[in-house]
């Protein structure tokens, strides 16, 4: 949860949180700003993003950086599959589960997120940054980079997250609205973030491979 990095002869907080600290939901819907508030009870977000909610106060006590993300990914995996991997290694094996099309959220592109934390550590820089992409629907970003790839869409269907949440003891398990703006951190970081289609088009270009 948090990485220690030695800058200019002392010892820098950085906190990566994401963007699960806020609700997602309908009452207090994102995208959110880097100065969102965040939500004070552990009833309005998963247990996950409560520990991150918690950590991101400690990490402002101790005088750190937060940078929030969400759903990091990368063109070639050595492990775990991410966000766009794993969606796409079960269509081609034709074990696509629905994909929420009434769900918008971002993603991290891991390329962008390693630059940004460059120039905090560089530049010693306090306070919260998003790192993240545009907003999108599950549907239409899997639908997207499977045409994209030659692979097809046809098979794709849509499901919902508000009738999947009714089903679920936590409804706060997944965000109905969540996601990242960046419009302070891409100013205060001197760089521009790519936009979701542009991120599967790079990671296509860089060789984004479903083995």
């Amino acid at each position: 949860m948090k990485n220690l990095i030695k800058t200019k002869g002392k010892i820098k907080l950085i906190q990566i949180s994401t963007d699960m600290v806020f609700s997602g939901g309908e009452k207090d819907p994102g995208p959110y700003e880097e100065n969102h508030p965040l939500s004070n009870s552990a009833d309005k977000v998963s247990w996950y993003g409560w520990t991150k909610n918690q950590g991101e106060k400690m990490a402002g006590e101790a005088d750190g950086t937060v940078v929030r993300i969400m759903y990091p990914v990368k063109a070639k995996l050595d492990t775990k599959q991410d966000y766009i991997h794993r969606p796409l290694i079960l269509l081609k094996k034709d074990g696509l589960y629905p994909l929420f099309d009434d769900q918008f959220v971002t993603f991290t592109f891991i390329d962008d997120l390693s630059k940004a934390l460059e120039i905090v550590i560089e530049k010693d820089l306090n306070g919260i940054f998003h790192v993240s992409s545009d907003v999108f629907s599950p549907y239409e970003l899997i639908k997207y980079a499977a045409e994209e790839m030659g692979m097809g869409s046809k098979t794709i269907r849509g499901g919902s997250v508000v009738e999947f949440l009714k089903t679920q003891k936590n409804k706060s398990r997944y965000p109905i609205r969540g996601g990242l703006k960046t419009k302070k951190s891409e100013r205060e970081l001197g760089m521009k973030f790519l936009k979701w289609k542009e991120v599967v088009d790079k990671m296509i270009e860089q060789g984004l491979t479903l083995a």
